[in-house]
């Protein structure tokens, strides 16, 4: 009888220091899981670094950046995109975007072609024509034929146009053939004959009686080296 209840008292005891070692485990797994999911990646210190940083140094080291290492520099800024809230900075950060010929970043970059803000939403639509996605060229559009619209802004669409090469793209720069400002005609003149195709170079003919005769010239240039 005294024999069992040592025996009972041993395995209580031994069940007690059991309990107290899981406890402690279990408190030691859990605090490690904490640290661990709490740990920021070093792409999320790189973002935190570059928005203490001045607009024009943040700049810099981004374009570096996309140049040196895209895929890193990709997740970058897309972290800062989530932070950034003035909308030319944001603008600007797209475009740097666009430049990392990352398919995945075009899922990114879409919402923001429905942006309320003008400069961002070309943004968008430019960096995703340079990524290969034909269904910007209504936004790039309204731009470019968008005769109050700031001329760096139209130059900006017209030259993302080119990079589309759809019917529609060849459309919209053959109206451009007709605005008012000489210097987006020619950049349309330009733009049709890098793309190249039988219907961009017979869109371009509509510029052979412009009033400037560079524009003249130019157009007689690509469709002469279209008959050769």
């Amino acid at each position: 009888m005294r024999k069992k209840k040592q025996m009972k008292k041993r395995m209580v005891f031994i069940s007690g220091i059991l309990a107290v070692f899981a406890v402690c485990i279990s408190v030691s797994v859990s605090r490690s899981q904490f640290l661990w999911f709490g740990r920021k990646t070093a792409e999320e210190e790189r973002a935190e670094e570059l928005m203490e940083k001045s607009p024009s140094r943040r700049g810099m080291e981004i374009d570096q950046m996309v140049s040196e290492d895209p895929e890193s520099a990709a997740k970058i800024i897309e972290k800062l995109l989530e932070e950034e809230e003035e909308t030319r900075q944001k603008a600007l950060l797209i475009n740097e975007l666009g430049r990392t010929g990352r398919e995945e970043a075009a899922e990114v970059i879409k919402p923001y072609l429905k942006s309320e803000d003008e400069q961002v939403r070309l943004s968008a639509a430019a960096a995703l024509a340079g990524l290969g996605k034909p269904k910007t060229a209504e936004v790039l559009g309204e731009v470019a034929l968008d005769e109050n619209a700031r001329r760096s802004r139209r130059s900006m669409a017209i030259r993302s146009l080119e990079k589309i090469k759809t019917r529609e793209s060849i459309e919209i720069l053959e109206a451009v053939l007709g605005d008012e400002d000489s210097s987006l005609r020619f950049q349309a003149v330009m733009s049709l004959g890098r793309i190249g195709t039988d219907e961009s170079l017979s869109a371009m003919e509509a510029a052979r009686g412009d009033s400037r005769e560079d524009i003249r010239n130019m157009v007689e240039r690509f469709l002469e080296g279209k008959n050769d």
